[in-house]
């Protein structure tokens, strides 16, 4: 079927000037009208009843047991405060010297919780970033683990670079090592669908502030994990509570999931996601994964033409399977600053720096204080987006 972006379109705000191009999806992402509505004028529901509701929706959209919602799922207001809470959680499980493995992919502020485990007595080890592609060498899993590894968390992708990690042999190898797997799935979370059930993870954690203009942090955990934490560590989970408004606009981002699912009826699922709720936000995930692979793939294609264009992660528009579309780009002779100033003029809405990830940065061979120009889409981008994207960084890189 053919991609629905006018109707996309008409559910965001901020998309009605025809002039400007929004590929800024990481740094300042547009909103849908709903949740904006939610954030001006509030709610009139009762906010024990909306939470309920809400965690119940969550269940369907990861594809969890929504009987056991209560037990798995954690929905507050600041998902890094979230994770260090989590993080302090799960070193108290732990003995002194416990080796936890963390990735260059993410940001600082991402691994902050994990890096300050250090003062408790525990070993981080670091999982390099694997290059030209800005990825992880899953193989090389077995090389940095030991026998006291005990826990391994992981980005689903990375947000600069927009490199996509298969998870599934990182899983399967931590099962076989007897440690504890968490996933951050915050910069997948608009791009495409979670399986908690194939995922293998023990926690999934995420910030959804790209996720259609909402603003909340969520945690998913397996049953019994989680009932452990709430019986040894009940602070934890104690306050701040989400705010109404916040609530209201993260559930209705999911009800527009399950409204885009509604339109793609002839797609097909597996039988393990066919059922209830769960088949509509399966496939308006999924319709939004597909539709993004067509916008990355053209990325590629008019971009690796233009001369003096660097761009960092996986270059190939074969394989826009394994990555997003956010594009990390450098032109030859221009400071990434006056890239984003020059595509401005062109109102083209572009980022630049080192978005939070100095690590990262350092391991491409790039200026930790100067990064490279990020320009982020989502669903709401078109085609004739790209082209004039294509069309004025073929100007900006002739004027170099």
């Amino acid at each position: 079927m053919d991609f629905p972006i006018d109707y996309v379109r008409g559910r965001f705000t901020s998309l009605d000037h025809a002039d400007e191009v929004y590929f800024d999806g990481v740094a300042a992402p547009r909103a849908l009208t709903a949740v904006k509505s939610f954030e001006e004028n509030g709610f009139d529901r009762d906010a024990h009843s909306l939470l309920k509701e809400t965690r119940e929706s969550l269940a369907f959209f990861l594809n969890s047991n929504v009987d056991w919602a209560e037990d798995e799922i954690w929905i507050g207001a600041d998902a890094a405060e979230m994770t260090t809470r989590l993080s302090l959680a799960l070193a108290s499980e732990l003995e002194p010297k416990s080796e936890i493995l963390v990735t260059e992919l993410e940001d600082e502020k991402s691994l902050a919780p994990w890096l300050s485990l250090d003062e408790r007595g525990m070993k981080i080890v670091p999982w390099p970033v694997k290059r030209p592609s800005a990825g992880i060498d899953t193989e090389a899993f077995a090389s940095f683990v030991t026998e006291r590894t005990r826990l391994v968390v992981i980005a689903k992708c990375s947000a600069a670079v927009g490199t996509v990690v298969e998870l599934l042999p990182v899983a399967l190898g931590v099962q076989d090592h007897a440690s504890s797997l968490l996933v951050n799935w915050t910069s997948f979370l608009p791009h495409g669908a979670i399986d908690v059930r194939f995922l293998r993870a023990d926690f999934v954690v995420a910030s959804t502030r790209t996720f259609f203009g909402s603003n909340v942090g969520f945690v998913w955990g397996k049953r019994e994990r989680m009932r452990k934490l709430r019986d040894a560590s009940p602070e934890l989970f104690e306050g701040p509570e989400v705010g109404g408004k916040a609530l209201a606009g993260f559930h209705a981002a999911l009800r527009y999931v399950e409204e885009l699912g509604l339109l793609t009826r002839d797609m097909q699922l597996q039988p393990s996601e066919d059922y209830d709720r769960r088949r509509h936000m399966r496939r308006g995930m999924q319709v939004i994964r597909h539709y993004e692979r067509t916008l990355t793939a053209l990325m590629m294609r008019r971009l690796n033409g233009v001369a003096g264009v660097t761009v960092y992660g996986i270059r190939d528009d074969a394989a826009a399977a394994y990555r997003l579309p956010h594009l990390f780009f450098r032109i030859e002779g221009r400071a990434p600053a006056q890239v984003a100033a020059a595509l401005g003029e062109h109102h083209i809405r572009v980022s630049h720096g080192n978005c939070g990830a100095p690590r990262l940065m350092k391991a491409l061979g790039l200026p930790v204080d100067e990064g490279a120009v990020s320009a982020t889409l989502l669903h709401y981008n078109s085609e004739h987006d790209i082209e004039r994207f294509a069309d004025a960084l073929h100007d900006i890189a002739h004027e170099a």
